[in-house]
């Protein structure tokens, strides 16, 4: 297999090649190193009294985020709504950083 030089990539197409080539181990450890440097920030601590609000807020974001990055043929019926969006932001949820969902040790 060829060098490929992963710091010339950005994390999109890091992230991309790596989807790709998910057998290249040099590569996922390259997508693993890049997520590890990135900063995480807390959102909310448990005793914190908005913390529903701002974890909601957070997920919410996200979906967003996600929802523009799809294409438009992936459309949603209105009755079908309640459903779909319990299940996404159960599913945006579950990709949330864990640090931002761990309980911080320190108050």
């Amino acid at each position: 297999m060829s060098q490929v030089n992963f710091d010339a990539m950005s994390d999109d197409e890091l992230k991309r090649y790596f989807l790709e080539n998910r057998q290249d181990e040099s590569a996922f450890q390259a997508y693993m190193d890049r997520f590890n440097q990135r900063s995480k920030s807390v959102i909310a601590r448990p005793s914190d009294p908005d913390f529903d609000t701002k974890i909601q807020a957070a997920i919410r974001q996200k979906l967003e985020a996600s929802s523009t990055s799809q294409p438009a043929n992936n459309t949603v019926e209105r009755t079908e709504w309640s459903l779909a969006s319990s299940f996404s932001v159960l599913l945006a949820a579950a990709q949330l950083p864990v640090s931002l969902l761990r309980c911080a040790e320190e108050e």
